[in-house]
């Protein structure tokens, strides 16, 4: 999981120590396991919330996909690194979430400066 807030906080996490989880009111971001909290926060965002989520891959070599989250109102672009990221774009979708399936490379950039 990667993300970024207008305040300049930005992060990473590795892959496997992070879940997605979907609820019937939106999605959390979080630690899989509960000590690592510390190191990752844990970002929930309602449905209504979420402005768009699209497909990303990350840069070279690894190419990792993703989903993005844009979610304005908590200035949060957050992107889950997975490669079920048409699932969870079909879940967002499901839920009434505009998603491009179209991908965006996003190289080395900040996340913050590829708003879709």
């Amino acid at each position: 999981m990667s993300w970024t807030t207008t305040k300049d906080v930005t992060g990473r996490a590795v892959v496997h120590f992070v879940r997605l989880s979907l609820f019937d009111w939106g999605v959390r971001l979080g630690p899989a396991l509960r000590m690592l909290w510390i190191i990752t926060p844990t970002l929930e965002f309602e449905f209504a919330e979420i402005r768009s989520a699209d497909a990303v891959r990350g840069s070279r070599p690894t190419r990792w996909p993703g989903a993005r989250l844009h979610v304005p109102e908590a200035n949060v672009i957050a992107v889950f690194w997975t490669n079920s990221f048409i699932e969870v774009l079909d879940r967002l979708a499901a839920h009434g979430v505009p998603v491009t399936r179209t991908e965006t490379d996003l190289g080395f950039k900040p996340l913050d400066a590829l708003l879709p």
